[in-house]
């Protein structure tokens, strides 16, 4: 699964209804999204949009039920359903030049959020301006050194028991 068990009230919970789906042997795998780890990034002296983004964008997934802290939830879920301890890693991509995709990316994604941010009172449209965002995201990449990030994936997987 990929970016579904953020958004299920009860992690555990979802993640031991898909595991009575899998064959004894069988592998479950799941890539969520961690947010945490690009605030954390942030914190540590992001330029003022970057830093905006990243608080935006959080504050839009906390506040639409999804959870933004994976990498413990996804461990502790695997443990409960009987899954024993996962593999897991994490990977974000960081980029600094003039043509990195990864602002374009952002972009879009707070397009996507838009409605979300605007509907919490979280930041305006106008304020955003999704249009330019890529372009003054690089700007400030290129202008402060400091590389921007995208939002990070934790992944974790396992065996389900043969017992």
């Amino acid at each position: 699964g990929r970016l579904v068990l953020m958004y299920q009230g009860d992690v555990t919970e979802a993640l031991r209804a898909l595991v009575r789906r899998v064959r004894p042997g069988g592998t479950l795998a799941f890539a969520e999204i961690d947010l945490t780890t690009g605030l954390g990034y942030v914190r540590a002296g992001a330029p003022e949009l970057m830093s905006s983004v990243w608080e935006w964008a959080a504050d839009a997934f906390r506040r639409a039920g999804a959870h933004i802290a994976m990498a413990p939830l996804l461990h502790r879920a695997f443990v409960e359903c009987g899954l024993g301890e996962p593999e897991m890693s994490l990977h974000a991509r960081l980029g600094c030049g003039r043509d990195w995709a990864g602002y374009r990316w952002a972009a879009e994604l707070m397009r996507s959020l838009t409605p979300v941010l605007e509907k919490f009172g979280i930041v305006t449209a106008d304020v955003l301006d999704v249009d330019t965002l890529a372009e003054r995201l690089r700007d400030e990449a290129l202008r402060t050194g400091f590389p921007f990030m995208v939002v990070p994936l934790v992944a974790a997987w396992g065996r389900k028991p043969l017992d």
